[in-house]
């Protein structure tokens, strides 16, 4: 007997459900979180974030587009082994997820 946990869609018992049918399985990998946070981008147009993982990890980045309201996903970024820079403009915000996973 397997051991770990399962959450199951609605409707659907968690006992024989497929992968497909499950909403979580401790079987599968999921992604982790090293680090969080929100940054505002300086006068110098960037702002850097250290995490000092000794390689590059994976990472997520949203802008807050203050004329919706909402976080859109962002590409002006660039990842190092030791540090994350997000690029905008002054003020701008950014919130960030800097993963566990080693990227590539």
């Amino acid at each position: 007997m397997a051991y770990g946990i399962k959450v199951s869609k609605p409707g659907k018992n968690v006992l024989t459900a497929g992968i497909k049918d499950l909403s979580f399985t401790s079987e599968a990998n999921c992604l982790k979180i090293y680090k969080e946070g929100e940054v505002t981008i300086s006068s110098s147009g960037s702002a850097t974030i250290y995490h000092n993982l000794g390689y590059i990890p994976l990472a997520l980045v949203f802008f807050f587009d203050a004329s919706s309201g909402y976080y859109k996903i962002s590409s002006d970024f660039k990842i190092y082994s030791d540090r994350i820079v997000i690029f905008g403009s002054e003020n701008d915000k950014y919130y960030y997820f800097i993963l566990v996973e080693e990227y590539g």
